[in-house]
């Protein structure tokens, strides 16, 4: 009978080794927080982050990926549960599926090098690390010029993600990286797959165009803001609502760039327009209107009838956009406002019919201008984003009915 010695190192596997020593003392009493695993599994080897924070577990591979079986494998071999995974691995038995050929792709290859990079480094020394900074640069550099705005927002957004240690966005800006990376390199994409591509790159093929006309609409816009993107500075993005079906478009322009004539809020009737598929609010383009910059109380009133009442509604709205789109989806919503503000300590919420909270997100000195525009608000309207778990309203303009006149304050 062989020693347990006798085995050959090289058919073990870290955790086989770990358990062979015979020094082993008692665990002292630690914390185990995060951990970076690198696994091989079926032929392919992947890098897997688990977390520890706030009492709650999060998985992510190098590829974004919060769950198959590499995060399985992961949670498995930290619980103790079963064997290494390493030990399903055959890669010489006959039969054994290889993963096909990647085709090259000079920005798929760049963002996965920015994923493991990310990874590697870890979520708190991210913003520091020269990887991650060379990787961010390297994406810019192999990415369409001018930097699509797709693309320019999501590197942006996971800079502040990383700055700001925000572990669920990452984990879901890596998780949008991935897919694209996975689509570039498709001998043959799917219709989904180019939607995305479109989205991310603002390019459609000729077999799947990811555009489609609309005409005799009448649009209200309900507000405008400026966001941080990188490669291209800033990007505005006005809110168009649809007074027919109430659904929310976006119109965007880089620094420099034209966009549609006219103040906001305004009331625009538009001839012709197209619109891309993509994250919601989807991104039109005006090609034929007219503007007006008076809202009148009867586009006040049909606003307010179309505003969302229902806090489960908002939320669900904002987790289907996620997870079709987890790196850039940035939902809106329009919110029934009439008496529903609430306050809470130092927080405010929004309460539908039933009670239950729409938390509004209100940076210095919007609280103050909240509550006195509430008094007499219909409607507010306002980016949905996340924050420790729950779904927040980040508010950029209420709109109230006083009387026989009607307005619109941009916070």
């Amino acid at each position: 009978m062989k020693s347990r010695n006798s085995v050959p190192p090289a058919a073990l596997d870290l955790v086989d080794l770990a358990r062979r020593r015979e020094d082993l003392s008692p665990a002292p009493p630690a914390r185990l927080e995060r951990a970076t695993l690198e696994l091989s599994l079926d032929g392919r080897r992947e890098l897997v982050v688990v977390t520890a924070r706030d009492g709650e577990l999060r998985v992510v591979t190098a590829e974004g990926a919060t769950e198959g079986p590499f995060v399985e494998a992961a949670l498995a071999l930290l619980a103790g549960v079963g064997g290494s995974p390493a030990r399903s691995e055959s890669p010489s038995s006959p039969g054994t599926e290889r993963p096909p050929p990647r085709l090259p792709s000079p920005l798929g290859d760049a963002l996965e090098e920015l994923l493991i990079a990310v990874v590697r480094s870890g979520i708190e020394a991210a913003p520091s690390s020269t990887a991650v900074r060379e990787a961010l640069e390297h994406v810019l550099r192999e990415a369409p010029r001018p930097t699509p705005p797709g693309l320019g927002r999501a590197l942006a957004r996971l800079r502040r993600a990383l700055a700001d240690n925000d572990v669920d966005m990452v984990s879901r800006i890596l998780d949008g990286g991935a897919r694209l990376a996975r689509d570039l390199r498709e001998e043959l994409p799917t219709a989904e797959a180019h939607r995305r591509i479109a989205a991310w790159t603002h390019r459609s093929s000729q077999r799947h165009p990811s555009t489609q006309s609309i005409s005799e609409r009448e649009l209200v816009e309900v507000g405008r803001e400026w966001l941080p993107t990188a490669g291209t500075g800033s990007l505005q993005r006005r809110y168009l609502v649809c007074t027919q079906t109430g659904e929310v478009f976006r119109e965007e322009r880089s620094r420099g760039e034209e966009a549609s004539v006219g103040p906001c809020p305004r009331v625009l009737r538009v001839g012709l327009a197209t619109l891309e598929d993509g994250p919601a609010p989807r991104r039109i383009r005006l090609l034929q209107y007219e503007v007006s910059p008076a809202l009148d109380a009867r586009v006040h009133e049909r606003l307010a009838e179309m505003a969302e009442r229902e806090a489960e509604r908002v939320v669900e709205h904002y987790r289907q956009v996620v997870r079709q789109y987890p790196a850039l989806a940035e939902p809106v919503a329009i919110l029934r406002a009439d008496g529903r503000l609430r306050e809470e300590g130092d927080s405010l919420a929004l309460a539908d019919d039933g009670g239950a909270l729409v938390p509004l997100h209100a940076p210095a000195g919007i609280p103050e201008v909240l509550r006195e525009r509430f008094i007499d608000a219909c409607w507010i309207a306002g980016r949905l984003t996340e924050s420790d778990g729950s779904v927040v309203l980040d508010p950029f303009s209420v709109g109230s009915v006083e009387g026989s006149s009607s307005r619109v304050v941009r916070l």
